[in-house]
């Protein structure tokens, strides 16, 4: 809606149409109001006038959506949004949807124990128009709110080298403890980005989508296609590369959902037995390959969730995925 409200989508639909001039065609507005709705509380208000007249559509749009924890992209065809929000995968990439030509290609961005400890986050309080500081420790892992004490005195202590945020269009005290306890819990995990080469389903994957993707080089994990099932028990294509043993596996239905980590048992190189009541088999005709699995630890499970961050259609009819 144009009319006067504090809702984040009114604003970015506001300031593309009445401030740029531009046509609301090219917005997401369906996904950005099921964002809208889906958001608890004030974390979807937004209250801020843009100061800098040489501000771009794509600067004032990003700005806007970053206080609602939001990414919103132009993909050429139109503007596309996302939540940073715990997602299931929308897709799985394996060894038999991965190019064979594939060079994956990864780096690792993440925390040690000698980088930042914490969140310092800057934001703008309207009640009394100054900036004002949410503080977040990470402690074992876990983020903690520092509470002011009085006289200087925080519980838990502030941390030492905090890794300092302005969050620009922020103006409520719900928001700014919302975003510096989510980027404090990020600085638990070790982030790579990957980039990889799907055939044709990685048409089927769009930016901000979380996906699971079996990287050629992770330790106790395999991944193939399923060529026979009685009852519990399936058989693959591919050989097994596990010792036999208790694993978790992810797997693939007839129409292209993805389920797991379940449990499963390893018997020998080509069976394993585990729930996967929407298995399925290829027949040769309409249903060219069957279900689709990843087995590997729990822990490597947790380690190959991805989120597409970008995509590009190649001329021979693969995708290069950065995730």
């Amino acid at each position: 809606t144009l009319t006067a409200s504090r809702s984040f989508a009114d604003a970015i639909l506001h300031d593309y149409t009445q401030v740029f001039g531009l046509s609301a065609d090219d917005l997401p507005l369906e996904e950005m109001y099921q964002i809208e709705a889906s958001i608890p509380g004030d974390l979807s208000f937004f209250d801020f006038t843009f100061a800098d007249k040489e501000q771009s559509v794509k600067e004032s749009l990003g700005i806007i959506a970053n206080v609602a924890r939001c990414q919103i992209s132009y993909t050429g065809q139109g503007y596309e949004i996302y939540r940073n929000e715990a997602r299931l995968p929308a897709a799985q990439f394996d060894s038999r949807n991965i190019s064979i030509d594939s060079s994956e290609e990864i780096s690792y961005r993440g925390a040690v124990q000698t980088s930042n400890n914490g969140i310092k986050l800057k934001w703008k309080n309207p009640e009394n128009n100054k900036y004002e500081y949410v503080n977040y420790s990470l402690i074992n892992g876990v983020s903690t709110k520092c509470v002011y004490l009085g006289n200087g005195l925080y519980n838990p202590t502030l941390p030492t080298l905090p890794f300092d945020i302005d969050l620009t269009g922020c103006s409520t005290l719900e928001q700014a403890e919302d975003r510096a306890d989510l980027e404090c819990r990020s600085l638990a995990f070790i982030q790579k980005t990957l980039s990889t080469t799907a055939l044709q389903d990685g048409e089927e994957v769009t930016r901000g989508q979380v996906v699971r993707h079996s990287d050629y080089w992770q330790d106790d994990v395999t991944s193939g296609e399923i060529s026979a099932i009685n009852g519990s028990t399936f058989t693959t294509h591919n050989e097994i590369d596990l010792v036999p043993g208790t694993y978790y596996v992810s797997y693939s239905d007839g129409f292209g959902g993805t389920f797991g980590p379940i449990p499963c048992t390893i018997i020998d190189k080509n069976h394993f037995f585990a729930a996967m009541p929407n298995a399925y088999l290829a027949n040769g005709y309409s249903t060219q390959s069957g279900t689709r699995y990843i087995i590997s630890t729990l822990t490597e499970s947790a380690n190959n969730l991805y989120v597409v961050n970008n995509k590009d259609s190649n001329q021979d009819g693969t995708v290069t995925l950065e995730l």
